[in-house]
């Protein structure tokens, strides 16, 4: 990081420049070193910014995550730079990823979507997930040149007010693929968290529901440990893993307690599967390994 700009403001508005600098204070930590100043006054601490830039069409973009070579969001634009194909509707999910030209990748239905997850893996894969409420989402549809389209879990919209989808994609030569997939029940749902494990091929997700019949695990290698919701919102969680032929789903199982339970993130390491949830009743506990 170049060095940043301290400066303190006056009652009146103006501003004084205050010397200042990074400092180590441990082996992962930084800090400031701060020269003479007014303390009565409010201090600010800027980086000096290097580069920056707007992205976006015509109507509403949001960046959702970035890992410097991708860029995941939602957009309401018809012309977002760089799109394949127009959107369809509402709100949609948007992919750039690298090359030269940078080209987007536009994904939605009539509805809206939104995005609440993203993951980036090894090789050039990029997992997200969010909920919708659009009934026509391209589950089966080859999205560009050259992608295979993997079966989805769920084809079809199940009901509710909203359903939770997941998207895979890939982009490197080897394997180039594309993933969609609902994850619902007639009542509501949502994805909340999702995340590629950093040796490649297997992925977690985690969400909410309010309904039964979530999409069967494709394999009976591990039973749920909790079969069926236990009342109110219970969250859920799908452990899975992908190639250039298919989506493999081998765990799939509520967990929740007698009132809302809802899983905020989940992290696929070496050790585990961890899941961050926000706790509404005391009988949700944290989820190591299946």
């Amino acid at each position: 990081h170049e060095q940043p700009e301290l400066y303190e403001t006056a009652a009146d508005g103006s501003r004084r420049k205050i010397t200042g600098a990074f400092r180590l204070i441990g082996r992962n930590q930084a800090g400031f070193v701060v020269g003479r100043r007014d303390r009565s006054l409010p201090l600010s601490i800027d980086p000096v910014l290097e580069s920056s830039t707007y992205f976006g069409g015509s109507g509403d973009d949001t960046v959702v995550s970035t890992n410097g070579s991708y860029m995941v969001g939602t957009t309401t634009s018809v012309d977002v730079p760089g799109a394949s194909f127009a959107r369809r509707g509402g709100s949609d999910v948007f992919v750039q990823y690298g090359g030269t030209p940078y080209q987007t990748l536009i994904v939605g239905g009539s509805g809206n979507e939104q995005v609440t997850s993203v993951s980036f893996g090894p090789s050039g894969a990029v997992l997200l997930g969010g909920y919708t409420n659009s009934t026509d989402l391209p589950t089966s549809v080859q999205l560009a040149i050259n992608r295979q389209a993997l079966p989805a879990w769920q084809s079809n919209y199940a009901g509710g007010n909203t359903d939770g989808f997941v998207m895979l994609f890939s982009f490197i030569s080897s394997q180039p693929i594309s993933f969609i997939s609902y994850i619902g029940t007639p009542g509501d749902d949502q994805v909340t968290g999702v995340s590629l494990n950093s040796y490649g091929g297997g992925l977690a997700i985690v969400g909410s529901t309010n309904g039964t019949g979530l999409p069967q695990a494709t394999s009976t290698s591990y039973a749920p440990f909790q079969p069926q919701p236990a009342g109110g919102i219970d969250g859920f969680l799908i452990l899975a893993s992908y190639s250039i032929a298919s989506a493999q789903m081998y765990a799939n199982s509520y967990f929740g307690g007698s009132g809302n339970d809802t899983p905020l993130g989940v992290y696929y390491s070496t050790t585990g599967i961890y899941v961050r949830s926000e706790e509404h009743t005391s009988e949700l506990q944290s989820l190591r390994h299946l």
